[in-house]
């Protein structure tokens, strides 16, 4: 099972299509757990995503609207059994609208998998506060390759972790 909804709700999947910020996850995003109906850790990564996408969209964000969406739709799959995938994504469509994206996708666990994760050897420089998820896919996928490791962690120059 797999759901998925965006706000404003005037907008289409065409506007998804078309966003590579959307799709390789270049824009302020969160993900978590949704065991039978409740959300797990929710109030935590509303806290950070609202924080990153105030920061990442001065002045568009409106949280109320935006948290009433996300509750709306958590309401709406409540009644869920068993583990559930959620992403939040923030994303500004061509116009300039401020957009949400909301997945909700039935968990998939492989038992024989193991993850290797890595810490890079390169310190992330930028403008951005280490509150801020922000994907970095193609470099993400460039270091994973070259270390042949399933994930990295990102440390800012003074050492703390990065989202």
């Amino acid at each position: 099972m797999t759901e998925s909804w965006l706000f404003p709700s005037h907008l289409s999947g065409d506007q998804l299509l078309q966003n590579r910020g959307l799709f390789w996850g270049e824009n302020p995003f969160t993900c978590f757990l949704l065991k039978d109906g409740q959300p797990r850790f929710f109030e935590d990564h509303w806290q950070r995503i609202s924080s990153s996408a105030s920061y990442c969209f001065e002045g568009k964000f409106k949280a109320d609207q935006f948290r009433q969406f996300i509750l709306s739709k958590l309401n709406a799959v409540a009644g869920l059994n068993g583990l559930y995938y959620c992403r939040i994504t923030f994303f500004e469509t061509f116009e300039g609208e401020l957009a949400c994206h909301f997945l909700v996708k039935e968990f998939e666990q492989a038992e024989t998998a193991r993850l290797r994760v890595e810490l890079s050897q390169k310190i992330k420089y930028g403008d951005y506060p280490n509150f801020v998820k922000l994907g970095r896919h193609s470099e993400f996928l460039h270091e994973c390759k070259a270390r042949e490791c399933d994930d990295i962690i990102y440390l800012d120059p003074s050492g703390l972790l990065l989202e």
